[in-house]
């Protein structure tokens, strides 16, 4: 589907390192998660204190969009986070380190 190379490589890669430390990679994604989740949320405030000091509906519409784009991004950090258990049980691990390895598809 995608033909690139680099990007098999660089996913088999990254599914690879994930297997290898499984506790790291959830917790990177558990952190992300909350980075995100609370520029969202900063985001928000600064649109409603500027709704509230009467600055321009396009500054108050931006700042709202970011960071409901953002807590929607922490949404998707959250539930990729709690689905790595249920997906993880349908992973050949051995096929995945081979693949990497040869840097080839699965």
């Amino acid at each position: 589907m995608f033909g690139d190379a680099k990007f098999k490589r660089e996913v088999l890669l990254g599914l690879s390192r994930a297997l290898a430390d499984e506790d790291a990679h959830l917790r990177k994604y558990s952190r992300l998660t909350n980075i995100v989740v609370f520029s969202g949320a900063v985001l928000i405030v600064i649109a409603a204190m500027l709704a509230q000091n009467g600055f321009s509906v396009v500054w108050v519409i931006a700042a709202s969009a970011a960071g409901g784009i953002l807590i929607g991004l922490s949404i998707f950090f959250s539930s990729a986070v709690r689905q790595w258990p249920v997906v993880r049980r349908f992973i050949d691990v051995k096929a995945v380190q081979e693949a990497a390895a040869r840097n080839e598809e699965p």
